[in-house]
């Protein structure tokens, strides 16, 4: 009797939808499955494509946006170690980059010769040690003013104070101060901790190459003005010079500006030089000294000559009166 008045299951609503739909659905075709939440770990076709088609534009757009990675100076010293590069070059080529002498040379340098002379030395000595010697060097071997930036760079400019002026005429009569003329030099010391590091010095001859300019326009001027003369007279057949003319201005530039670069190249080696090794920068009131003593011994040593021949005149001369 109890089993008679039992109540019949309640009906199962998920299993009532899931009928609903088997009906509802086209016989011969299989049921689409639900896209499914942002959430899961499987995608199916269209999600796929949609999500391959951002990740593209992702890709895209972190390629065109400028992304920046620093190294420091240690790290680069481990991957220059890797690959058996010398601790110095590296050190170097960190100097150059400092300094800006790692651009690609420009038309003018390619024609006429270059605006920054530079050279390098590897050395043992710390950066402070190299940027002291080489900031003694510039102010009292070339009469520079000089300063050091915040990141080591010092840069020496030309005096044209009178002082200055007077004091670089003295050295150049003692044959010293040959940057004294350059424009500006800049200088920096690397150092990769107990590593040999390097120092390069670049003097600035822009200047200079700017006055050869000037010389071989107005070479080219004369040139010019020549054939066109001529031409009134011999005919348009001559104006053919003028491009000879245009080529002589630029040789005579060229020839000018190359004998700087010499001058200036040798100053530069003879210069960074003397900063590895240490040596200071003469005194220039001892180069004057030395110069006063060396006119006084040249003059002592003429007039004792001179009596010399007067007494062996002398001498002579009484042999013959009383022979």
């Amino acid at each position: 009797m109890t089993g008679a008045f039992q109540s019949a299951p309640e009906p199962d609503p998920t299993a009532a939808q899931a009928q609903g739909q088997s009906a509802a659905q086209p016989e011969g075709q299989h049921a689409r499955p639900e896209r499914l939440s942002h959430g899961s770990d499987a995608f199916d076709y269209e999600a796929t494509q949609e999500v391959l088609r951002r990740a593209f534009e992702i890709a895209q757009r972190q390629l065109e946006e400028p992304t920046e990675v620093y190294l420091s100076r240690g790290t680069l010293a481990e991957i220059a170690l890797e690959v058996g590069l010398p601790s110095s070059a590296l050190a170097a080529a960190i100097a150059e980059r400092q300094l800006g002498l790692d651009e690609e040379a420009g038309l003018l340098d390619r024609v006429l010769g270059p605006r920054m002379i530079a050279a390098q030395r590897a050395s043992a000595h710390d950066e402070r040690y190299l940027t002291e010697r080489t900031v003694e060097w510039l102010e009292n071997g070339h009469g520079m003013k000089s300063r050091v930036r915040q990141d080591g760079v010092v840069i020496a400019n030309k005096r044209r104070d009178v002082v200055g002026k007077v004091a670089n005429t003295l050295r150049s009569t003692q044959g010293q101060g040959g940057l004294g003329k350059v424009q500006q030099v800049t200088a920096v010391a690397v150092d990769l901790d107990d590593d040999p590091g390097a120092v390069v010095l670049a003097a600035d001859v822009g200047d200079k190459r700017n006055e050869a300019i000037l010389g071989g326009v107005a070479v080219t001027a004369g040139a010019s003005l020549a054939v066109g003369a001529i031409s009134i007279v011999a005919g348009p057949l001559v104006l053919i010079g003028l491009p000879v003319a245009a080529g002589v201005g630029v040789l005579t530039s060229r020839t000018v500006h190359q004998g700087t670069v010499r001058d200036v190249e040798h100053e530069v080696e003879s210069t960074i030089d003397q900063v590895v090794k240490g040596q200071r920068p003469p005194s220039l009131l001892g180069a004057v000294a030395k110069e006063s003593i060396a006119r006084r011994l040249q003059k002592r040593q003429e007039r004792t000559a001179q009596l010399a021949e007067r007494r062996a005149g002398r001498r002579s001369n009484r042999d013959n009166t009383h022979p």
